[in-house]
């Protein structure tokens, strides 16, 4: 959540919505939940077509409104992409004069300027306060920790404001790790809000250094990134509390939520339809079986996604049995821009290859990858102590070797700094090759 939105609280779009939310959440069945979503599909299509030539031309000759009757009804609309979008953009975008943006897609290379008004950003600030109300928490009464990609006002990089500590994510480092734990413990949050990549980047630092924080912990909530598995069981270990994951996109055209802690992620039917198509584009309708994840979303009337492709991958757990009567998913199994090309140009997911076989991270602050060239992987690395550096270069290799065996070939940089996105995320791939043209 963004809390410079709080301007937005107790609007008329937000209570209307989070009352919505709140008391029709669980109450209604599959059928019934499918009903209300093409209602709202078929709102949304008779809107576009009236604003967005895109759309116009989009659709031309190629569907009726007539047509979409069911929930299978929607795979007679086309599809639509990032880039299809980015090269009509100004046949797509509903433009006026008070509309605020926000740029997404900095971790993919390829970003683009998402229009919102302030009814979206009032139901975005209930989806916030809804799901926090259902760890148990209220941003306006409980203090929390917040760590993305602000830049605070203060030169020592954090700030305080609504009731929460806010550390910049760009700052992250081991010449400000203990000053930050001090502000912390001083502090004394009950919940910690952050970036995937920033907390565990955190939490590594206090490991590292031995320190800790001293605050009982009620949750910790994790958003905009995928939480690995590696990640998830180091922060429940070290702070001794269940740590849930958002997903969501700021485009606005679906939710989903994690619940006591598990890794279910229950989607929420009030805002978007949930797809998954496999790679002829065809509907996915059983569990346990990745596909693409597909969306159409109901909240953003100024940049409304109808069967968007999001390059985010995942599997059914079932798809109609979630706590909010509709789809769930296992887990989100990677985002495009998590894989890369090994030798044979084949995908490879590099997440479980660096964290769930035992690679020694020991004395490297931070690393990133970057593919250049299919098969070929270059580490940059940051080390907490430089008179180590040939002996981490070289159990790095080692451990490179042994995981990777002969799929890539490696060279290791030894770099001061190490960029985060625009948004302040951490991309530990920045993957250069359109990896989308190898699916």
């Amino acid at each position: 959540m963004s809390y410079k939105n709080l301007k937005y609280y107790n609007s008329k779009s937000y209570l209307n919505f989070f009352n919505y939310l709140k008391t029709k959440s669980f109450s209604s069945s599959i059928e019934e939940v499918e009903k209300k979503q093409i209602y709202k599909l078929k709102q949304t299509i008779s809107y576009v077509l009236k604003k967005s030539k895109f759309y116009k031309q989009k659709y031309k000759n190629s569907f009726s409104l007539k047509d979409i009757k069911q929930s299978d009804d929607i795979n007679k609309i086309p599809l639509i992409s990032k880039q299809e979008i980015i090269d009509s953009y100004p046949n797509f975008a509903f433009k006026k004069k008070n509309y605020l943006s926000m740029t997404t897609g900095g971790t993919s290379g390829n970003p683009l300027t998402i229009l919102m008004n302030e009814d979206y950003k009032s139901k975005s600030l209930a989806l916030t306060f809804f799901y926090m109300s259902c760890y148990g928490l209220n941003p306006i009464k409980d203090k929390g920790l917040r760590i993305h990609g602000d830049i605070t006002k203060n030169s020592d990089n954090y700030e305080i404001k609504n009731n929460n500590l806010v550390l910049s994510g760009n700052h992250i480092d081991k010449d400000n790790i203990k000053k930050f734990v001090k502000i912390i413990n001083e502090f004394k949050p009950v919940y910690i809000h952050a970036y995937p990549s920033s907390i565990y980047l955190f939490t590594k630092l206090l490991k590292e250094f031995s320190l800790k924080i001293n605050c009982e912990l009620r949750q910790i909530i994790t958003d905009s990134e995928n939480l690995y598995l590696y990640q998830k069981k180091m922060l429940e270990k070290f702070y001794k509390c269940k740590v849930q994951s958002i997903y969501g996109h700021t485009e606005g055209a679906l939710f989903g939520m994690t619940l006591e802690g598990k890794r279910l992620i229950h989607i929420h039917p009030a805002v978007g339809i949930l797809q998954l198509l496999d790679g002829q584009n065809k509907e996915i309708k059983e569990t346990n079986k990745v596909g693409q994840i597909v969306v159409s979303g109901f909240l953003n009337k100024c940049f409304p996604l109808i069967r968007y492709k999001t390059n985010d991958f995942g599997s059914y757990y079932s798809l109609t049995k979630g706590n909010f009567s509709y789809r769930v998913l296992n887990k989100i199994d990677g985002r495009l821009q998590d894989f890369a090309l090994n030798k044979k140009s084949n995908i490879i997911p590099l997440g479980p290859l660096l964290f769930d076989y035992n690679l020694n991270w020991k004395n490297i602050e931070k690393f990133k990858i970057i593919q250049n060239k299919i098969g070929f992987l270059e580490f940059h690395i940051i080390l907490i102590d430089m008179k180590k550096k040939m002996k981490t270069t070289e159990y790095l290799k080692k451990d490179l070797r042994r995981v990777f065996k002969n799929n890539f070939y490696f060279s290791i940089k030894i770099k001061k700094k190490l960029k985060n996105t625009p948004r302040g995320k951490f991309k530990y791939l920045e993957q250069k090759i359109k990896i989308n043209k190898y699916l």
